[in-house]
């Protein structure tokens, strides 16, 4: 016989299983980041009520907060309030900071994969007339690793991702944005990956 709570369940029986729709939600909520440092790995926090006492997965009442932030808060040294505040202020601000993470490049030649297309031992994989939309530099001295940057836009023109030397930033304004493992996915719409 298992408890509630070694099934991952709290005290109103609730999963901590999350519906992808109400995930979905959650994550425009939050603009695609965590709430209080932007970054976009991120966890689904209960904050009002804590998932203890929640009796549903209520998309306004859960937020994305980083494994960092999300310790902090576990711990005592972010408040929930502080959480709320930062929650309201993401959900209200047209200019908030894009999410952002950084790139692993693991290797000193790391191999590219766009579409169909597989790149190795590539300088600039992208150009566009003059405009250099996708490079990798070489490691600068005393680095172990190479820096990719580049720069993708949508077909009206907007930009969809920014990375430079390694840090990517997402814009907020996609259908859906999605970080699992080591893949992250832009949608326009439902199916309709970009």
């Amino acid at each position: 016989y298992k408890s509630s709570q070694q099934e991952g369940k709290n005290k109103y029986n609730l999963s901590r299983y999350i519906k992808k729709e109400i995930k979905r939600q959650v994550r425009l909520n939050s603009k695609f980041g965590c709430v209080i440092c932007r970054n976009a790995i991120c966890h689904y926090e209960h904050i009002d009520p804590e998932f203890k006492d929640a009796k549903e997965h209520d998309p306004e009442k859960i937020c994305l907060l980083c494994g960092g932030c999300h310790d902090k808060v576990t711990r005592g040294r972010i408040s929930k309030n502080t959480v709320i505040r930062k929650y309201k202020e993401v959900q209200n601000n047209n200019n908030i900071k894009p999410p952002f993470d950084e790139f692993d490049l693991n290797s000193l030649n790391p191999i590219i994969k766009l579409g169909g297309g597989t790149f190795e031992f590539c300088n600039n994989l992208i150009v566009f007339g003059s405009e250099i939309l996708l490079k990798i530099d070489k490691p600068e001295e005393g680095n172990s690793f190479p820096t990719i940057s580049g720069c993708f836009y949508d077909s009206d023109g907007k930009k969809l991702l920014e990375i430079s030397e390694n840090i990517w930033e997402c814009s907020t304004f996609h259908w859906d944005v999605t970080t699992e493992a080591n893949r992250l996915t832009i949608f326009s719409s439902k199916n309709n990956i970009i």
